[in-house]
């Protein structure tokens, strides 16, 4: 979709052009020009694609991260990270931990690679403790189903942090963005 936005703004840049010489093709001055001008106008659209082309990755990898960050926000906002039934089967249970700790720490160290760019470490730090807190209590106890169940409002207190340290990351991005400009 860029591409074709790209070429017909191109394609709209060269009509007028070529439009412009075909008005002023007898005009004499139209056509005349100094070196001096032309690298001034060259350096110019450098200096504001260079810009246009920093700020555009800068932007998108924002929102690579507000993405990641959102995906980790559902994952501990599920019912089955806080919530659990003694009705479950073991081997289940603890299938569906793996699956889900594994989703969650793949989206932290990922979130990791960027934060010291993007100025959130504290933050991913303070995440990575809360789940490996959560993921330790767990762990300790997968086997017995009543602990964990009782457990719920610890689970949910490790959630509510990581998330609300999740919303924290996602203002700052934005606003730090503003401060560096």
């Amino acid at each position: 979709m860029k591409k074709w936005i790209f070429r017909i703004g191109v394609a709209i840049v060269l009509l007028i052009i070529i439009f412009l010489s075909i008005i002023n093709w007898k005009d004499c001055r139209f056509w005349s020009f100094n070196v001096g001008t032309a690298l001034t106008l060259i350096i110019a659209l450098c200096f504001a694609f260079m810009g246009s082309q920093y700020f555009s990755d800068e932007r998108k990898t924002k929102e690579n991260v507000e993405r990641l960050i959102f995906k980790l926000q559902s994952e501990v906002n599920k019912d089955s990270f806080c919530k659990i039934s003694t009705d479950t089967c073991p081997e289940t249970l603890r299938a569906q931990h793996m699956m889900t700790t594994r989703r969650i720490s793949n989206l932290i160290s990922t979130l990791e690679k960027s934060a010291s760019a993007l100025h959130f470490k504290k933050e991913i730090e303070y995440i990575n403790s809360e789940f490996k807190q959560y993921r330790e209590l767990y762990d300790e106890h997968i086997s017995d189903l009543d602990y964990l169940a009782k457990s719920e409002n610890t689970f949910q207190n490790h959630a509510e942090k990581i998330d609300s340290k999740c919303d924290e990351i996602i203002a700052s991005l934005y606003m730090k963005q503003r401060k560096h400009i």
